[in-house]
């Protein structure tokens, strides 16, 4: 929230999500995905199912492990942001 500017009642506004419900989420209580999907897509981020690094095909494995490498991104996140931005210029060849 902080890296966006966001507040809790403006998260709240374009998400849908309750207050309440995204403080009690920092003291381990369950997250919907619903409600997840809701409150990333308040601040322009969305989630996306990716298998676990060790899955996928050597070569796209590799080229995660390269680009997270680079950028300072240790698996899983690497995995989230290349399949989330790149996955089509990976499937062409162009990464």
């Amino acid at each position: 929230m902080r890296e966006k500017s966001v507040t809790y009642k403006q998260l709240s506004a374009a998400s849908g999500v309750k207050i309440s419900t995204f403080k009690a989420w920092r003291h381990h209580n369950s997250i919907t995905p619903r409600s997840i999907q809701a409150a990333l897509s308040a601040v322009d981020l969305r989630a996306l199912p990716v298998p676990f690094l060790e899955t996928l095909p050597s070569p796209l494995a590799e080229k995660l492990r390269e680009i997270g490498d680079k950028h300072g991104i240790e698996p899983p996140i690497s995995q989230l942001v290349m399949l989330a931005a790149d996955a089509p210029k990976m499937r062409a060849g162009q990464c």
